[in-house]
């Protein structure tokens, strides 16, 4: 296993019109940005597609038979030098009706023309990924990544030093950028023309006056709860046998079916679930009668 980290990098988004070549039309974008390395995204639909798979058998790719008219459902893959020129590895899964029905086909993308599609490409613009062939599985795979001096496209270096802050900028009603507005916080600091807490310039004023430091008043005490009734533990609670009832506030008119084995209760809920309660979280209440049915209420236990 390889794996390179990336500190840098940028997003292109754009879209492909109607009748544009996607692979032509990617390099282009690839060679106008400054795009060695990053990695694709799309959605949308194609006019064609031509799919390779691969064969493991003979370690090739084996070409299929162009299609027509599909909806794009996944695009991916990746940008990566190759003889000085953007190489894609792109693979898609798209979807077409065929006799009445639609069909799902993906693999490698050999080509394909555009009807509408939107992409975004996630730049790598620190590091340069070379890709070469591997004769153990006999695909062309990422070998190494190199760091490159300058993570800023030409383009991008020229429009930083445009807006870089001059070292001997000092005229106020020049326009300021973040640089130069950096800069000039640097020096007032330097030179005692700022406070940079009001806090403390209000407490130092209060300290040099002779006016008495204000005291607050002290916060009123909170009143504490009430403690929770204690449950009366001088009568023993009931407990319930195979037979009686449980009226649950949850579960309704449930009938117990026995015990179980950490000595709760199995109670039949009316929908025919059988379910266990814990009687050392539940209260059972005083029996009730119900014609013939014994029923304890249950209520939980107060913490």
């Amino acid at each position: 296993m390889i794996a390179f980290e990336s500190v840098r990098g940028r997003r292109i988004i754009g879209r492909l019109s109607h009748g544009e070549d996607v692979f032509a039309a990617l390099a282009a974008v690839a060679r106008e940005q400054h795009i060695t390395t990053g990695w694709i995204s799309a959605t949308g639909a194609l006019l064609s597609a031509e799919f390779q798979s691969f064969d493991a058998s003979t370690r090739g790719y084996v070409n299929s038979r162009p299609i027509e008219a599909c909806d794009v459902l996944h695009l991916n893959g990746s940008i990566t030098p190759e003889n000085g020129i953007p190489s894609f590895s792109l693979h898609a899964v798209v979807s077409r009706k065929e006799n009445g029905a639609f069909v799902v086909q993906g693999g490698k993308l050999r080509a394909a023309v555009s009807l509408a599609c939107e992409f975004i490409i996630e730049c790598v613009d620190d590091l340069e990924i070379e890709r070469d062939w591997d004769g153990e599985s006999g695909m062309s795979l990422w070998r190494a990544a190199a760091n490159r001096r300058s993570a800023v496209p030409p383009s991008r270096e020229a429009w930083a030093a445009r807006n870089a802050p001059k070292a001997d900028a000092e005229d106020d009603d020049a326009p300021m950028n973040w640089g130069t507005a950096t800069a000039a916080a640097e020096r007032m600091v330097t030179a005692e023309k700022v406070v940079l807490s009001p806090r403390a310039a209000r407490r130092d004023a209060l300290t040099t006056s002779n006016e008495p430091a204000f005291v607050p008043q002290p916060l009123p005490e909170k009143r504490r709860a009430a403690p929770p009734p204690v449950e009366d533990a001088s009568e023993p609670e009931p407990v319930p046998v195979a037979g009686d009832y449980i009226s649950h506030k949850q579960f309704g008119l449930c009938r117990v079916d026995g015990e179980d084995d950490e000595g709760g209760v199995v109670i039949r809920l009316p929908s025919g679930i059988r379910k266990s309660i814990r009687l050392d979280v539940m209260r059972v209440m005083p029996m009730q009668m119900d014609g013939d049915r014994r029923v304890f209420p249950v209520e939980p236990r107060r913490r």
